[in-house]
Protein backbone atom coordinates (compact mmCIF):
# COMPACT_ATOMS: atom_id res chain seq x y z
CA UNK A 1 0.00 0.00 0.00
CA UNK A 2 1.37 3.40 -0.94
CA UNK A 3 -0.11 5.27 2.08
CA UNK A 4 -1.24 8.25 -0.02
CA UNK A 5 -3.82 9.49 2.51
CA UNK A 6 -4.35 9.29 6.24
CA UNK A 7 -7.01 6.61 6.10
CA UNK A 8 -4.36 4.20 4.70
CA UNK A 9 -2.10 4.48 7.73
CA UNK A 10 -2.10 1.73 10.35
CA UNK A 11 -2.84 2.29 14.01
CA UNK A 12 0.14 -0.03 14.69
CA UNK A 13 3.26 2.14 14.55
CA UNK A 14 5.58 -0.70 13.38
CA UNK A 15 3.44 -1.17 10.28
CA UNK A 16 3.99 2.41 9.07
CA UNK A 17 7.24 1.96 7.15
CA UNK A 18 6.68 4.25 4.18
CA UNK A 19 4.69 7.37 3.13
CA UNK A 20 3.63 7.43 -0.48
CA UNK A 21 6.59 5.19 -1.41
CA UNK A 22 9.19 7.06 0.74
CA UNK A 23 11.03 4.59 2.97
CA UNK A 24 10.95 5.44 6.67
CA UNK A 25 11.76 2.00 8.01
CA UNK A 26 14.69 1.38 10.39
CA UNK A 27 18.03 2.16 8.75
CA UNK A 28 16.50 4.38 6.06
CA UNK A 29 18.49 7.23 4.58
CA UNK A 30 18.25 10.51 6.56
CA UNK A 31 16.95 12.26 3.46
CA UNK A 32 13.96 9.87 3.46
CA UNK A 33 12.82 11.23 6.83
CA UNK A 34 12.81 14.80 5.48
CA UNK A 35 10.90 13.80 2.38
CA UNK A 36 8.43 11.70 4.41
CA UNK A 37 7.66 14.62 6.75
CA UNK A 38 7.02 16.92 3.79
CA UNK A 39 4.72 14.30 2.17
CA UNK A 40 2.81 13.84 5.45
CA UNK A 41 2.28 17.60 5.72
CA UNK A 42 0.91 17.68 2.15
CA UNK A 43 -1.50 14.82 2.92
CA UNK A 44 -2.73 16.58 6.07
CA UNK A 45 -3.49 19.70 3.99
CA UNK A 46 -5.39 17.66 1.41
CA UNK A 47 -7.37 16.10 4.25
CA UNK A 48 -8.13 19.52 5.71
CA UNK A 49 -9.32 20.96 2.38
CA UNK A 50 -11.15 17.81 1.37
CA UNK A 51 -9.12 17.31 -1.77
CA UNK A 52 -8.14 13.79 -0.68
CA UNK A 53 -11.79 12.68 -0.51
CA UNK A 54 -10.93 10.86 2.70
CA UNK A 55 -13.70 10.09 5.24
CA UNK A 56 -13.33 11.33 8.81
CA UNK A 57 -14.76 9.49 11.77
CA UNK A 58 -15.01 11.01 15.24
CA UNK A 59 -15.12 8.47 18.04
CA UNK A 60 -15.68 10.99 20.84
CA UNK A 61 -17.33 14.39 21.13
CA UNK A 62 -16.89 16.74 18.19
CA UNK A 63 -16.55 20.31 19.36
CA UNK A 64 -16.71 23.07 16.77
CA UNK A 65 -16.01 26.66 17.81
CA UNK A 66 -16.64 28.25 14.42
CA UNK A 67 -19.35 27.99 11.78
CA UNK A 68 -20.07 24.65 10.16
CA UNK A 69 -20.41 24.68 6.38
CA UNK A 70 -21.68 21.49 4.75
CA UNK A 71 -21.34 20.93 1.03
CA UNK A 72 -24.47 18.70 1.05
CA UNK A 73 -27.82 19.01 2.88
CA UNK A 74 -27.85 17.20 6.23
CA UNK A 75 -30.56 14.52 6.16
CA UNK A 76 -33.20 13.88 8.82
CA UNK A 77 -31.54 10.64 9.98
CA UNK A 78 -28.34 12.61 10.59
CA UNK A 79 -30.12 15.25 12.66
CA UNK A 80 -30.85 17.69 9.82
CA UNK A 81 -33.99 18.66 7.91
CA UNK A 82 -33.10 17.63 4.35
CA UNK A 83 -34.02 21.18 3.27
CA UNK A 84 -31.63 23.70 1.77
CA UNK A 85 -33.85 26.84 1.89
CA UNK A 86 -36.39 28.34 4.27
CA UNK A 87 -38.36 31.59 3.79
CA UNK A 88 -39.65 33.90 6.50
CA UNK A 89 -42.96 32.58 7.87
CA UNK A 90 -42.43 29.01 6.56
CA UNK A 91 -43.27 26.11 8.86
CA UNK A 92 -41.54 22.71 8.75
CA UNK A 93 -43.66 19.56 9.12
CA UNK A 94 -43.18 15.86 8.59
CA UNK A 95 -44.64 14.94 5.21
CA UNK A 96 -43.54 11.27 5.26
CA UNK A 97 -41.31 8.92 7.25
CA UNK A 98 -37.94 10.63 7.92
CA UNK A 99 -38.97 13.46 5.56
CA UNK A 100 -39.52 17.14 6.24
CA UNK A 101 -41.49 19.55 4.02
CA UNK A 102 -42.21 23.27 4.14
CA UNK A 103 -45.58 25.00 4.51
CA UNK A 104 -45.31 28.52 3.11
CA UNK A 105 -46.48 31.31 5.35
CA UNK A 106 -50.07 32.57 4.85
CA UNK A 107 -50.60 35.10 2.10
CA UNK A 108 -53.05 37.15 4.18
CA UNK A 109 -53.40 37.95 7.85
CA UNK A 110 -56.10 36.45 10.05
CA UNK A 111 -55.65 32.83 8.95
CA UNK A 112 -55.11 29.96 11.35
CA UNK A 113 -53.19 26.69 10.99
CA UNK A 114 -55.57 23.83 10.17
CA UNK A 115 -54.56 20.21 10.60
CA UNK A 116 -54.85 17.74 7.73
CA UNK A 117 -54.45 14.00 7.29
CA UNK A 118 -50.95 14.53 5.84
CA UNK A 119 -50.16 18.22 5.49
CA UNK A 120 -51.41 21.20 7.51
CA UNK A 121 -52.80 24.30 5.77
CA UNK A 122 -53.71 27.93 6.43
CA UNK A 123 -57.34 29.04 6.39
CA UNK A 124 -60.28 30.53 8.22
CA UNK A 125 -61.69 28.59 11.16
CA UNK A 126 -64.90 26.74 10.07
CA UNK A 127 -67.19 27.38 13.03
CA UNK A 128 -69.77 24.77 11.99
CA UNK A 129 -67.30 21.84 11.98
CA UNK A 130 -64.10 22.81 13.81
CA UNK A 131 -65.35 24.38 17.03
CA UNK A 132 -66.62 22.46 20.04
CA UNK A 133 -68.30 23.72 23.17
CA UNK A 134 -70.85 26.52 23.64
CA UNK A 135 -69.78 30.15 23.46
CA UNK A 136 -71.11 32.07 26.50
CA UNK A 137 -72.82 35.46 26.29
CA UNK A 138 -69.77 37.10 27.89
CA UNK A 139 -67.72 36.05 24.84
CA UNK A 140 -70.28 37.16 22.25
CA UNK A 141 -72.33 33.94 22.13
CA UNK A 142 -75.69 32.92 23.53
CA UNK A 143 -74.64 30.22 25.98
CA UNK A 144 -77.27 27.94 24.39
CA UNK A 145 -77.38 25.22 21.74
CA UNK A 146 -81.02 25.62 20.59
CA UNK A 147 -83.02 28.48 19.06
CA UNK A 148 -85.41 28.57 22.02
CA UNK A 149 -82.58 28.55 24.52
CA UNK A 150 -80.72 31.28 22.60
CA UNK A 151 -83.68 33.70 22.41
CA UNK A 152 -84.55 33.10 26.06
CA UNK A 153 -80.95 33.78 27.07
CA UNK A 154 -80.83 37.09 25.18
CA UNK A 155 -84.25 38.43 26.23
CA UNK A 156 -84.87 40.09 29.60
CA UNK A 157 -85.92 37.60 32.26
CA UNK A 158 -89.38 36.20 31.55
CA UNK A 159 -90.03 35.16 35.14
CA UNK A 160 -93.16 36.93 36.41
CA UNK A 161 -93.75 38.63 33.03
CA UNK A 162 -96.41 36.39 31.53
CA UNK A 163 -98.68 38.02 28.90
CA UNK A 164 -96.49 41.13 28.66
CA UNK A 165 -95.15 42.81 25.55
CA UNK A 166 -91.54 43.56 24.67
CA UNK A 167 -90.90 47.31 24.43
CA UNK A 168 -87.90 49.58 23.96
CA UNK A 169 -87.00 53.00 25.30
CA UNK A 170 -84.71 53.57 22.33
CA UNK A 171 -81.74 52.06 24.15
CA UNK A 172 -82.82 48.99 26.12
CA UNK A 173 -85.69 46.50 25.86
CA UNK A 174 -87.97 45.50 28.70
CA UNK A 175 -91.32 43.87 29.34
CA UNK A 176 -94.42 46.07 29.49
CA UNK A 177 -97.96 45.39 30.64
CA UNK A 178 -100.57 45.31 27.87
CA UNK A 179 -102.84 48.32 28.21
CA UNK A 180 -106.47 47.48 28.92
CA UNK A 181 -109.11 48.46 26.34
CA UNK A 182 -110.82 51.79 26.83
CA UNK A 183 -113.77 53.71 25.39
CA UNK A 184 -113.72 57.01 23.56
CA UNK A 185 -115.93 59.47 21.78
CA UNK A 186 -116.60 59.78 18.02
CA UNK A 187 -116.95 63.53 17.47
CA UNK A 188 -117.48 63.62 13.70
CA UNK A 189 -118.15 61.54 10.58
CA UNK A 190 -116.18 62.21 7.37
CA UNK A 191 -118.05 64.01 4.60
CA UNK A 192 -118.99 61.83 1.62
CA UNK A 193 -118.79 58.56 3.52
CA UNK A 194 -122.52 57.98 3.23
CA UNK A 195 -122.80 57.98 7.02
CA UNK A 196 -124.71 60.44 9.16
CA UNK A 197 -125.07 60.88 12.89
CA UNK A 198 -122.96 61.65 15.93
CA UNK A 199 -121.33 62.46 18.12
CA UNK A 200 -121.23 58.95 19.54
CA UNK A 201 -120.15 58.53 23.19
CA UNK A 202 -121.40 55.53 25.11
CA UNK A 203 -124.57 55.59 23.00
CA UNK A 204 -125.56 57.13 19.68
CA UNK A 205 -126.66 56.45 16.14
CA UNK A 206 -124.88 56.35 12.79
CA UNK A 207 -127.05 56.00 9.68
CA UNK A 208 -126.02 54.39 6.38
CA UNK A 209 -127.93 55.82 3.43
CA UNK A 210 -129.89 53.46 1.17
CA UNK A 211 -128.29 52.79 -2.27
CA UNK A 212 -129.80 55.04 -4.89
CA UNK A 213 -128.29 54.27 -8.31
CA UNK A 214 -126.44 51.45 -10.00
CA UNK A 215 -124.01 52.31 -12.79
CA UNK A 216 -121.39 50.46 -14.78
CA UNK A 217 -118.63 52.58 -13.17
CA UNK A 218 -119.80 52.40 -9.55
CA UNK A 219 -116.73 51.77 -7.35
CA UNK A 220 -118.22 51.11 -3.91
CA UNK A 221 -117.91 54.80 -3.06
CA UNK A 222 -120.40 56.91 -1.16
CA UNK A 223 -121.63 60.31 -2.18
CA UNK A 224 -123.09 63.15 -0.18
CA UNK A 225 -126.24 62.87 1.89
CA UNK A 226 -128.46 63.64 -1.10
CA UNK A 227 -126.71 61.15 -3.39
CA UNK A 228 -126.84 58.13 -1.14
CA UNK A 229 -124.44 55.21 -0.95
CA UNK A 230 -123.66 53.12 -4.02
CA UNK A 231 -121.97 49.73 -4.56
CA UNK A 232 -120.42 48.04 -7.56
CA UNK A 233 -122.65 45.64 -9.50
CA UNK A 234 -121.35 42.19 -10.42
CA UNK A 235 -122.70 40.58 -13.58
CA UNK A 236 -124.50 38.55 -14.75
CA UNK A 237 -127.53 40.24 -13.17
CA UNK A 238 -130.28 37.67 -12.60
CA UNK A 239 -132.86 40.15 -11.31
CA UNK A 240 -133.39 43.85 -10.65
CA UNK A 241 -136.12 44.76 -8.19
CA UNK A 242 -137.07 47.39 -5.67
CA UNK A 243 -138.12 47.14 -2.05
CA UNK A 244 -141.26 48.45 -0.40
CA UNK A 245 -139.06 50.22 2.14
CA UNK A 246 -137.14 52.20 -0.50
CA UNK A 247 -137.47 55.92 0.11
CA UNK A 248 -135.72 57.10 -3.04
CA UNK A 249 -136.62 56.43 -6.62
CA UNK A 250 -133.85 55.03 -8.79
CA UNK A 251 -133.33 55.09 -12.53
CA UNK A 252 -130.60 53.87 -14.80
CA UNK A 253 -129.61 51.37 -17.48
CA UNK A 254 -128.09 47.91 -17.19
CA UNK A 255 -125.87 47.82 -20.30
CA UNK A 256 -125.44 44.34 -21.75
CA UNK A 257 -123.35 45.14 -24.84
CA UNK A 258 -120.09 45.02 -22.89
CA UNK A 259 -120.75 41.65 -21.27
CA UNK A 260 -118.88 38.53 -22.38
CA UNK A 261 -122.14 36.56 -22.42
CA UNK A 262 -123.42 38.87 -25.23
CA UNK A 263 -120.24 39.08 -27.29
CA UNK A 264 -120.79 38.99 -31.05
CA UNK A 265 -119.42 39.67 -34.49
CA UNK A 266 -121.70 41.08 -37.17
CA UNK A 267 -119.41 40.13 -40.03
CA UNK A 268 -120.50 37.99 -42.97
CA UNK A 269 -119.01 35.04 -41.13
CA UNK A 270 -120.05 36.02 -37.60
CA UNK A 271 -121.40 34.80 -34.30
CA UNK A 272 -123.61 35.76 -31.35
CA UNK A 273 -123.20 34.48 -27.78
CA UNK A 274 -126.38 34.23 -25.70
CA UNK A 275 -126.82 34.09 -21.93
CA UNK A 276 -126.88 30.56 -20.63
CA UNK A 277 -123.99 29.33 -22.79
CA UNK A 278 -125.66 29.05 -26.24
CA UNK A 279 -123.89 30.42 -29.34
CA UNK A 280 -125.06 30.71 -32.94
CA UNK A 281 -122.71 31.19 -35.91
CA UNK A 282 -123.29 31.87 -39.60
CA UNK A 283 -121.50 32.38 -42.87
CA UNK A 284 -121.49 31.84 -46.61
CA UNK A 285 -119.48 29.87 -49.16
CA UNK A 286 -119.15 30.82 -52.83
CA UNK A 287 -118.34 28.73 -55.90
CA UNK A 288 -119.03 25.25 -54.57
CA UNK A 289 -117.53 23.05 -57.29
CA UNK A 290 -119.27 19.79 -57.93
CA UNK A 291 -117.84 16.79 -56.07
CA UNK A 292 -115.45 18.90 -53.93
CA UNK A 293 -115.60 19.15 -50.11
CA UNK A 294 -115.02 22.76 -48.96
CA UNK A 295 -113.66 23.18 -45.40
CA UNK A 296 -115.28 25.95 -43.33
CA UNK A 297 -113.78 27.32 -40.08
CA UNK A 298 -116.05 28.69 -37.35
CA UNK A 299 -115.32 32.27 -36.25
CA UNK A 300 -115.46 31.04 -32.61
CA UNK A 301 -114.66 27.55 -31.34
CA UNK A 302 -117.67 25.73 -29.89
CA UNK A 303 -117.56 23.72 -26.71
CA UNK A 304 -120.14 21.41 -28.33
CA UNK A 305 -121.85 21.56 -31.74
CA UNK A 306 -125.59 20.84 -31.80
CA UNK A 307 -126.51 21.42 -35.45
CA UNK A 308 -125.05 22.64 -38.76
CA UNK A 309 -127.28 23.31 -41.78
CA UNK A 310 -126.57 24.80 -45.24
CA UNK A 311 -128.82 26.12 -48.02
CA UNK A 312 -128.10 26.77 -51.69
CA UNK A 313 -127.99 30.39 -52.80
CA UNK A 314 -129.18 29.49 -56.37
CA UNK A 315 -130.86 26.12 -56.73
CA UNK A 316 -130.75 24.78 -60.26
CA UNK A 317 -131.44 21.21 -59.16
CA UNK A 318 -135.26 21.31 -59.19
CA UNK A 319 -135.50 21.85 -55.42
CA UNK A 320 -133.40 18.74 -54.76
CA UNK A 321 -130.69 19.56 -52.19
CA UNK A 322 -127.26 18.68 -53.59
CA UNK A 323 -125.40 19.58 -50.32
CA UNK A 324 -123.90 17.29 -47.72
CA UNK A 325 -122.43 18.35 -44.34
CA UNK A 326 -119.53 16.27 -43.05
CA UNK A 327 -116.46 16.43 -40.78
CA UNK A 328 -118.21 18.50 -38.09
CA UNK A 329 -115.91 19.46 -35.16
CA UNK A 330 -115.93 22.23 -32.57
CA UNK A 331 -113.81 24.40 -34.85
CA UNK A 332 -114.85 23.51 -38.44
CA UNK A 333 -116.95 21.42 -40.84
CA UNK A 334 -117.11 20.62 -44.59
CA UNK A 335 -119.76 21.26 -47.29
CA UNK A 336 -119.76 18.88 -50.26
CA UNK A 337 -121.51 19.69 -53.58
CA UNK A 338 -122.84 16.41 -54.93
CA UNK A 339 -123.71 17.81 -58.38
CA UNK A 340 -121.70 19.00 -61.33
CA UNK A 341 -122.97 22.59 -61.13
CA UNK A 342 -121.16 25.47 -59.42
CA UNK A 343 -123.13 27.59 -56.91
CA UNK A 344 -122.89 29.26 -53.48
CA UNK A 345 -124.40 28.38 -50.11
CA UNK A 346 -125.27 29.92 -46.74
CA UNK A 347 -124.74 27.99 -43.52
CA UNK A 348 -125.96 28.23 -39.92
CA UNK A 349 -124.67 26.46 -36.76
CA UNK A 350 -125.84 26.19 -33.15
CA UNK A 351 -123.80 25.00 -30.17
CA UNK A 352 -122.48 25.81 -26.71
CA UNK A 353 -119.48 27.87 -25.57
Amino acid sequence: MANTKISEYSNIPANNTEIDGINIAEGCAPSGINNAIRELMAQLKDFQTGDSGDNFTVGGTLSVTGAVNLSTVLGVTSGGTGLDTLAAGDLIYGSASNTFAKLAGPSTTGNVLLSGTVAPSWGKMPLSTHVSGTLPIANGGTGATTQTGAINALLPSQTGNQNKLLQTDGTNVSWATVAAGSSGTVTSVATGSGLTGGPVTTTGTISLLTPRTLTATTSNSAGSTSQGHTHAVEFPVTSVKGSSSDTQAGTGNVLLSGLDSFANSKATDGYQKLPGGIMIQWGSVTSLTGGVANPVNFAQTFASVYSVVATIVEDNQNDRSPLKISGVSTSSFSIRNTTGAVFGANWFAVGSY
